[in-house]
């Protein structure tokens, strides 16, 4: 478990690397275009989100990860006021993209709120992505977990689904590191916590399109 959730955490950051060249592009006919499927590690363009970053390099989704990590490895555990300490400094001269999550939680850092209600009421899931070196961390106390992934995903967006949808993401994220199949994980956490919430439903409507083509799908789900 221990080997499978290191490797989780890198995989989490090759991931977030690979996608920076097309972060944040919903045309699928430029993606299709411009990108065909994306194999390799590729500067974004100069009128992207990421103009100032260079192949290889991180999205603002990933530098944040990696402050978690490194606060978690400070640490030996999640400390959120050392956390947050460490993601306003990321951010205080950051050359990166500021997304509206980010510059809400700094606004509010600034009239003096602490980091337990400084967070946005944003819906979208950056703060959720953050999660792979929690799970890590956390990987062997799911009630923990629980705990130190909705706080650190609240630090920055405080909205109750995003919220959910991090815990969700977590503990699937944990039952597969201990064996089980992602499909069985997300589903038995689904009947398990979420059997009345949205997320079962959509998580239902997601397997049911697993033969359907892709970009289709996402068209019809929504892109965002």
């Amino acid at each position: 478990m221990r080997n499978k959730g290191k490797s989780m955490v890198m995989a989490s950051f090759v991931a977030d690397s690979l996608a920076l060249g097309a972060h944040w592009i919903y045309e699928t006919e430029k993606i299709s275009t411009n990108f065909g499927k994306v194999d390799t590690l590729l500067k974004p363009a100069s009128d992207s989100y990421h103009p100032t970053k260079e192949k290889g390099e991180f999205t603002h989704y990933g530098d944040q990860s990696f402050v978690l990590l490194e606060s978690l490895a400070a640490n030996m555990s999640f400390d959120l006021n050392d956390f947050s300490e460490r993601w306003r400094e990321l951010l205080k001269d950051y050359s990166g993209y500021i997304d509206q999550a980010t510059s809400i939680t700094l606004s509010n850092y600034a009239a003096d709120k602490r980091a337990k209600n400084a967070g946005s009421p944003s819906d979208e899931l950056a703060g959720a992505s953050r999660m792979a070196p929690l799970v890590f961390c956390d990987r062997q106390d799911p009630v923990k977990l629980i705990e130190d992934v909705r706080i650190q995903t609240s630090m920055t967006h405080q909205d109750p689904l995003t919220n959910d949808s991090a815990e969700f993401f977590a503990l699937a994220a944990r039952l597969v590191l201990m064996g089980t199949s992602p499909v069985q994980a997300l589903t038995q956490i689904a009947e398990e916590r979420f059997a009345d919430s949205v997320l079962s439903r959509w998580l239902v409507e997601g397997l049911e399109s697993k033969d359907r083509e892709s970009v289709s799908v996402i068209l019809d789900f929504g892109q965002t």
